[in-house]
């Protein structure tokens, strides 16, 4: 999301920062019990400067991974606007968040799994606000092409 949001809208790379508990190892693969930690959420934001300026969002399918809770609660200590997406309504995240988005998936083919339809709605939410937020701003949306062919188009001739 962080790299997709920085080609597209040519955004700083500071401005749209993407974490997962485990840090950029569980990328590539699983980093057993990394979500359980509420320390390292708040730790990791801490690493970032985040302050009263930034925008939390939190993911998580459940609505209660220990990690996101304290990264959230942590934004909300520094006066930070904190939103969750969570495929659970009424869950923990959704309470303790300013914003709450809670699409219903329903129950996963695979019993237990959070990597199928709720995975793809939470990231169809995140597009949804990467690219409103990109627009409201008025940042250049440019094509595959690098922006040098016909097709560049600014966004602020989107209407307010």
């Amino acid at each position: 999301m962080q790299v997709s949001v920085r080609q597209l809208f040519g955004t700083p790379r500071e401005q749209v920062v993407g974490l997962i508990a485990g840090g950029h190892p569980a990328i590539l693969q699983a980093v057993e019990n990394a979500e359980d930690s509420r320390e390292m959420g708040e730790q990791d934001l801490r690493n970032l400067n985040f302050s009263a300026r930034d925008v939390l969002v939190g993911i998580a399918a459940s609505g209660r991974t220990p990690y996101v809770l304290g990264a959230m609660a942590y934004a909300k200590s520094v006066g930070a606007t904190v939103a969750a997406i969570s495929c659970n309504p009424g869950s923990e995240m959704s309470l303790a968040a300013d914003i709450a988005i809670e699409p219903v998936v329903g129950p996963e083919v695979v019993t237990g799994s959070s990597r199928m339809k709720a995975g793809t709605a939470q990231k169809l939410i995140l597009n949804m606000i990467t690219t409103g937020s990109m627009i409201r701003k008025r940042q250049s949306l440019r094509q595959p092409d690098g922006g040098r062919g016909s097709h560049q188009r600014q966004a602020d001739s989107a209407p307010d």
